[in-house]
């Protein structure tokens, strides 16, 4: 329910006894999925609690109820123009998520990132854009010793419908170690495994190979 205050000095009718400010409102309802019979879209505009017009999107006009209150109209046919828009851009993100959710599954990119602490170095390992959300991420010393993280990882939404998620580990550095952020997702044929380098951070673009396309990032 949306309300504002107007001026309706000029009213006929039912108000021309009545000056000053008077309370507009409009009551709005939206469906989520189509329903037989049901507009999807319904604003209702009352004038100090009486009903002045109406808008449905079934209809591509507003329908005043009072004619003395025309004027007030303007304020329903914005309403209106607000729904309009609203329908528009929910059937967009209905068929945008559709394609995304549709898709037997989608390739984790990967992100390796290093940083430096007193002693220890930081390995962070991004793996983002995937789908389905099940992921196992797991950093990997000298191409057989997992380390494991003092941190719980979370697996996290993206805003299109795809996951990431984050794994960091504290190493000691050790001369000639190797470190390896191992990725194994449902969309891989085999696990991904991407090596650290320890001077530049590393960006790899997936495919449904063992292989990533990796550069600088």
């Amino acid at each position: 329910c949306q309300s504002a205050t107007a001026s309706c000095a000029g009213c006929a009718g039912e108000f021309k006894q009545h000056s000053g400010s008077h309370s507009l409102q409009y009551y709005i309802s939206v469906t989520s999925a189509p329903i037989a019979g049901v507009p999807r879209y319904t604003i209702t505009g009352y004038l100090d609690g009486l009903q002045y017009g109406k808008y449905n999107s079934k209809i591509p006009f507003v329908q005043p109820l009072i004619p003395s209150l025309k004027a007030l109209t303007e304020h329903l046919e914005l309403q209106m123009k607000y729904a309009q828009e609203f329908l528009k851009y929910q059937k967009q993100q209905v068929a945008y998520f559709t394609s995304i959710f549709n898709k037997t599954s989608v390739h984790p990119n990967v992100k390796i990132l290093n940083s430096e602490s007193n002693s220890l170095t930081e390995l962070h390992c991004w793996v983002y854009g995937f789908y389905p959300r099940d992921v196992e991420v797991k950093w990997i010393k000298n191409g057989r010793d997992e380390i494991y993280s003092e941190e719980s990882a979370e697996i996290l939404p993206n805003p299109d419908g795809t996951y990431q998620i984050r794994v960091s580990v504290e190493v000691t550095p050790e001369e000639g170690a190797t470190y390896s952020c191992h990725v194994d997702h449902s969309s891989l044929e085999n696990p991904l495994v991407v090596p650290m380098n320890p001077t530049t951070d590393i960006i790899c673009i997936s495919s449904s190979l063992s292989v990533p396309h990796c550069s600088p990032s």
